[in-house]
């Protein structure tokens, strides 16, 4: 971890620790978020990711995709863990999804009406159903779970579990853990 990461890390625990109300924290973690971006998108794929990232999670009565900041995890994983090849093949599922758009609407996917939008996406549901499992559209749904999950209003709000569960006990005899007997 590098000193700026640190203090991005720091800018959003300090004031959450503090008091600040979950309105002003939202803003300050959207403006967090932004600088956090990766680069790899441009703002029509990052609109994308997002987009389609919260069709897969949406907000109800808890925070949607949108709202945990998946498309920046996306966005990070896709650049900084995907190898050439995979980011490629992303990449082009990218570019698919908005073909997919603009033929049933002649618009880009962003851009398309909330029922075209459904509509791609019960496309790319049916590569599922017919047993492509190594695609796109796996890949991503994978990353939105994933990502989701393991952000704050995944785990706090949605799976209602302590955000750093557990103790630690350093002070624990080792014969009281069962270690150390031969």
């Amino acid at each position: 971890m590098n000193r700026r990461e640190l203090l991005e890390l720091l800018a959003v625990a300090v004031p959450a620790l503090a008091g600040l109300s979950a309105d002003q924290r939202a803003v300050l973690e959207q403006s967090l978020s932004r600088a956090r971006r990766r680069g790899l998108f441009d703002p029509r794929q990052f609109d994308t990711v997002d987009q389609l990232s919260e069709i897969i999670i949406p907000a109800t009565d808890t925070p949607g995709a949108h709202a945990a900041g998946v498309a920046v995890f996306i966005e990070h994983m896709v650049a900084d863990w995907y190898g050439e090849e995979d980011r490629a093949a992303f990449l082009a599922g990218l570019q698919d999804v908005d073909a997919r758009s603009v033929r049933a609407s002649g618009r880009a996917f962003i851009d398309a009406p909330a029922d075209v939008q459904m509509a791609v996406v019960q496309q790319l549901e049916s590569t599922l159903a017919a047993g492509d499992t190594s695609g796109f559209w796996t890949r991503f749904k994978a990353l939105t779970v994933y990502g989701f999950y393991n952000s704050e209003p995944g785990i706090r709000e949605v799976l209602k579990t302590p955000f750093m569960p557990g103790f630690y006990n350093g002070d624990a005899p080792v014969a009281a853990s069962g270690g150390g007997k031969g």
